[in-house]
């Protein structure tokens, strides 16, 4: 056969691939061009048969450069070890990760897989986040939300079903008992700062203590009632 035909016959690459390697090439030179970003090389990757990406690397670490005029991520993340949302330009959850996996090669503190603002961020309002919906639904790790203060946790499992540990904001007043229907959570990560518990310290401790203990919904719904936290028991 002549090379011409093996040519004619070879898979060819679609306009969808080319789009999402020009953006992953974006992307590495971006981080290239800004060393004073500690985030190293993109990390190897690779695509699934729908132009999804898996993501070898440590981290993605999401920064302003990476999302679109709608303020969103432009190519569909498969999976990655860990997703730090560094922006809070973002406006939605569309194309995050389908699962967030447990990196077996990190021996720092992992404590948080997915997680927001932080030391990625000098903003800590994320107030375009209004709702879970699109979340990364398997979290091998915790998931902190301390910062999304405009989010309802009402119906937390039906967005999150697999994570270890999760952080809320501080002043977070709202349903808990959803996160008693979450079989890996183990705990609500919470600080008592100074030397008095505000009500939301109160709230977690309660509900942490049930998340280890018998996952009782109703006996968590009461002892809230009767700790007077009655706005963190509704079902």
């Amino acid at each position: 056969m002549k090379i011409k035909e093996l040519l004619s016959e070879a898979p060819k690459v679609s306009e969808e691939t080319k789009r999402v390697r020009e953006i992953i090439k974006s992307w590495r030179a971006w981080i290239k061009a800004n060393p004073q970003y500690d985030e190293g090389t993109f990390g190897h990757y690779e695509l699934t048969p729908n132009n999804e990406l898996i993501h070898k690397g440590r981290a993605i670490i999401v920064r302003p450069y990476m999302l679109d005029e709608n303020g969103e991520l432009p190519i569909k993340i498969h999976s990655c070890y860990k997703f730090v949302i560094g922006t809070p330009e973002l406006k939605s959850f569309k194309n995050f990760p389908d699962k967030i996996l447990y990196d077996y090669r990190e021996i720092r503190d992992r404590r948080w897989s997915l997680s927001f603002g932080g030391v990625y961020s000098n903003d800590n309002n994320y107030n375009h986040i209004t709702s879970l919906n699109g979340i990364t639904p398997e979290i091998q790790g915790g998931l902190d939300c301390s910062m999304l203060r405009k989010v309802n946790f009402s119906h937390v499992n039906t967005y999150i079903k697999h994570c270890t540990l999760v952080a809320l904001p501080r002043d977070y007043v709202g349903p808990l008992l959803s996160f008693l229907k979450i079989p890996s959570l183990k705990r609500i990560h919470y600080r008592v700062l100074g030397n008095t518990k505000t009500d939301q310290d109160n709230a977690y401790e309660i509900v942490s203590k049930y998340l280890e203990g018998n996952r009782n919904i109703l006996e968590c719904q009461e002892e809230l009632i009767d700790n007077d936290l009655k706005d963190y028991a509704e079902l």
